[in-house]
């Protein structure tokens, strides 16, 4: 029963690590566009932003029911740490890296353009290329993820959201110079949902 318990969570993770939200994109974008950004276009958010009040609520359902079908205790919950706008219209790529200071990482893509660029990760795990050999002939996989393959990605689509854990290596890889992508990162941290005092002599 146990192992039964722990694959349906692993099936239920692979599920919610895709869904599409149904969230107002168009209101986004013009709101993107309409912001002001840095030099690395970017638009740093802080969690009161009007026009991403249906998505902040959505997420904060997903990341609840992900919490508890990845085991997390309950007396703990996650909460968001830090999110920013990303705006590329560019020639740009990224290196790979995780987020450290975080335990889930989201990203949302309000506007994306075809072949603007995918999100891409690397399995921190290499022992998984020879207990899943994989070539041109391979028919044994049919979806790639972070139980059988050494690389997968994510092509990005209007309204999709991905959810994954800090600890996954991921870059964006060369799309086409003339293309716009849009996304939201957000990082997620796991804090104490309850504060519990102890006071010695008491019971």
């Amino acid at each position: 029963r146990d192992l039964h318990r722990v694959d349906r969570r692993q099936r239920q993770m692979c599920i919610r690590d895709r869904k599409k939200l149904d969230l107002d994109t168009k209101s986004i974008k013009n709101w993107i566009e309409k912001s002001s950004h840095t030099a690395d276009y970017m638009i740093p958010l802080h969690f009161n932003e009007e026009v991403l009040f249906d998505y902040y609520f959505n997420l904060h359902q997903i990341l609840d029911q992900l919490h508890l079908a990845l085991g997390f205790s309950k007396n703990t919950k996650q909460k968001f740490q830090e999110a920013w706008v990303n705006v590329e219209s560019r020639e740009r790529t990224s290196v790979p890296h995780t987020h450290p200071s975080a335990d889930l990482i989201c990203v949302y893509y309000p506007y994306v353009e075809q072949g603007s660029g995918n999100l891409e990760f690397i399995n921190p795990n290499s022992s998984v290329e020879y207990a899943f050999p994989q070539t041109r002939d391979n028919t044994i996989i049919d979806t790639y993820n972070l139980f059988n393959s050494k690389l997968w990605q994510v092509v990005p689509e209007n309204d999709l959201l991905v959810v994954y854990p800090s600890w996954l290596p991921h870059y964006v890889s060369h799309g086409n110079p003339n293309t716009t992508r849009m996304s939201i990162a957000l990082n997620s941290k796991t804090v104490c949902s309850k504060l519990k005092i102890t006071v010695v002599g008491c019971t």
